[in-house]
């Protein structure tokens, strides 16, 4: 499994080197297909880029979860390739001018 980060910027101490940002990008369904469809088959078909602004879990108060939850900003889905580059374009999902965003369990099961 690779891992995702979501790391605010660390400035330099002692030794340490100071480190950016990073907000890695994800490829996500906003809804899973039905039971029983082998994920690995549907190719790119409803996936959704997701860009990782948090990783968190939650206090032991509301319950026990298998995974822990992010909170993403949405670009939009991948539809077609391009012609000219045979990549798909996304870009940011807004509504109303807002980006759109949301938090959740996105571990693949």
């Amino acid at each position: 499994m690779d891992s995702v980060r979501a790391t605010l910027p660390q400035p330099a101490w002692g030794y340490k080197k100071e480190t950016p940002a990073a907000f890695d990008t994800v490829l996500a369904w906003k809804e899973l297909p039905e039971e029983g469809v082998d994920l690995h088959t549907l190719g790119p078909q409803g996936l959704h880029v997701a860009q990782v602004q948090a990783i968190f879990s939650l206090p032991d108060r509301f319950g026990t979860f298998p995974h822990p939850f992010a909170y993403v900003e949405w670009f939009t889905p991948l539809r077609k390739l391009d012609d000219h580059t045979g990549m798909f374009k996304v870009s940011r999902s807004t509504a109303n001018q807002q980006q759109k965003a949301e938090n959740g369990s996105y571990m693949d099961k």
